[in-house]
């Protein structure tokens, strides 16, 4: 299995085996608008770039980084509590997708697996508001593994 492969596939098993989450898909951010037969909260990893490390002209590690999303969908029209800052479910979402970010990146910086894929930055979580067709509620974080480069040439 290709380098790319193991950490697409490290990622998705990671947010899988939380409970919290239903669904991981993986592929242009136009999925997202295409989710109406996802079940929520949904995990979205969408590719960002890849670096090489060099070192005495071998590539000893391989950078991806990939946009992490994790989304709710907003309900809109039921009242939660009586008090109206409370008029929608966006406080839960926000809460609830940051539980399970929060849950992955413990995992991740913490894992020593088989695959040596290791933890290399996370950028700061951004919200997601209101976002696309589908009123989806979350946060969005950029997050980069490292693996080593395995290859060796004849």
């Amino acid at each position: 299995m290709s380098n790319y492969a193991s950490v697409v596939n490290y990622i998705r098993d990671t947010f899988k085996s939380d409970k919290l989450v239903n669904e991981v898909i993986f592929g242009p951010l136009d999925d997202r608008n295409l989710a109406s037969n996802n079940i929520y909260p949904l995990v979205h990893i969408t590719p960002l770039n890849t670096s090489y490390s060099s070192g005495d002209d071998t590539f000893n590690f391989i950078s991806f980084s990939f946009e992490i999303a994790v989304i709710e969908i907003r309900q809109k029209g039921i009242q939660f509590g009586k008090d109206e800052f409370y008029k929608d479910n966006l406080i839960d979402n926000l809460n609830l997708a940051n539980q399970i970010m929060v849950n992955a990146l413990s995992v991740i910086r913490s894992d020593y697996n088989q695959d040596e894929i290791f933890f290399e930055s996370v950028t700061d979580a951004q919200p997601i508001i209101f976002q696309d067709t589908q009123l989806l509620d979350g946060w969005m974080i950029d997050l980069t593994l490292n693996i080593p480069n395995n290859y060796t040439r004849c």
